[in-house]
């Protein structure tokens, strides 16, 4: 079997919506296992870029092949949400400085995204450790 430069292109849209939901639910176990203060050595940091990275070039793919017509009251604010939080993750993966505020409003916009899309986050320490 050949494989193509671009994983992406043959996925279809349901492939494609399932990958988003997966890479977000691992980029909020990500943020909450570093809101609970579990070490961030550089294999971390690195994975938490990635995924951020990969999160963003699938949104703005799906967002932009879709065509569709979407439910804007809905999505826009849910998708500003997220894209928040990739931000506020590119962050403290960087190493920048974030503060008690800034970890209070990623604490609450972790649980808005998870609320939104029907997860239970419980802090359970072992749980965040085995999969950050």
């Amino acid at each position: 079997m050949t494989r193509s430069d671009n994983q992406n292109a043959n996925m279809t849209n349901e492939e494609t919506e399932d990958l988003i939901l997966m890479r977000l639910k691992l980029l909020l176990i990500m943020c909450m296992s570093y809101l609970e203060d579990c070490p961030m050595g550089a294999y971390r940091k690195s994975a938490v870029s990635n995924t951020v990275q990969s999160l963003k070039d699938l949104i703005d793919a799906q967002l932009t092949g879709s065509g569709r017509d979407l439910n804007i009251e809905e999505t826009d604010v849910f998708l500003q949400r997220v894209r928040l939080l990739m931000i506020m993750a590119k962050s403290f993966s960087d190493s920048l400085p974030v503060g008690f505020y800034r970890k209070e409003a990623m604490k609450n916009n972790v649980k808005q995204i998870a609320e939104h899309l029907g997860y239970e986050i419980k802090l359970n320490p072992i749980i965040y450790l085995k999969a950050a």
